[in-house]
């Protein structure tokens, strides 16, 4: 996850336009659930039995994993071929976490296509909640941005790096990690409704540099692990948060 929580980033004016015309959607998105025909499937998310604690073992060793070969790729005084390594090691736990253990957890509902349109969607339903959230932020705290909004933003040596680990890499690593792993784990042990809340507050606390822009990711962690639930994948939360980083990237840019 990437927060731009400076001048340039989600007080721009093309984030406010885009915002904007997502409070439609999330209008109809709320209003379809109240009526009763809501744009998901009503059937029950498919969640086989899992051993539910050690999901949540696995995802906070998995996420440590992550973030150790996250710091061969940033890590300013390490070579190319740290950066390959990182990467691969990244990739290769995502592999293993998703076909060893998720697959045999979640069971999709919906083609591919369908799970991926609905996680954009819904990222465009929510961006006037989280980035209306990081507005406030801003003009109560004056928050300062975050080490690699700043090394994208002034092009500094590596930020291409950053652009790959915020559009691609964190979205990976941090859905398997949190909205699989552990989400399904807390599911397992508490049910969906807690589940959701508690891995979502983690999510949130995951980001604290600067600490403030913790509750707005928070809440868009509610909408990510509300993609699980309802589609029983992880297509639909990774696409939500792969363009969520997307259109951060490319205000920053931009700029």
């Amino acid at each position: 996850m990437i927060a731009a929580a400076d001048a340039a980033g989600p007080s721009s004016a093309i984030t406010f336009w885009i915002a904007a015309a997502g409070v439609p959607v999330l209008l109809l998105l709320v209003g379809s659930q109240i009526a009763g025909r809501p744009w998901v499937s009503t059937r029950s998310a498919p969640f086989e039995t899992q051993p539910s604690s050690l999901l949540v073992l696995l995802a906070f060793a998995a996420y440590a994993v992550g973030m150790a070969a996250v710091a061969l790729i940033i890590d300013v005084d390490t070579t190319q071929l740290g950066a390959l390594v990182g990467l691969a090691t990244i990739f290769a736990l995502v592999g293993v976490a998703r076909f060893g253990v998720l697959g045999r957890v979640l069971r999709p509902q919906g083609s591919l296509l369908y799970r991926i349109a609905l996680g954009l969607a819904v990222c465009w339903a929510c961006l006037p909640v989280v980035y209306g959230l990081m507005l406030i932020v801003q003009l109560v705290s004056g928050v300062a941005p975050q080490s690699h909004v700043d090394t994208i933003l002034n092009r500094e040596e590596g930020w291409q790096w950053f652009v790959v680990l915020a559009v691609v890499v964190a979205p990976l690593l941090e859905e398997v990690t949190v909205r699989g792993l552990l989400y399904c784990g807390l599911r397992g042990i508490w049910g969906p409704r807690v589940a959701i809340i508690v891995s979502s507050i983690l999510f949130g606390l995951m980001h604290v540099e600067p600490p403030q822009v913790w509750a707005p990711l928070a809440v868009f962690g509610v909408f990510l692990a509300y993609l699980v639930e309802v589609t029983g994948s992880l297509a639909a939360p990774i696409a939500a948060h792969m363009a969520f980083n997307a259109l951060t990237v490319g205000q920053l840019l931009a700029t």
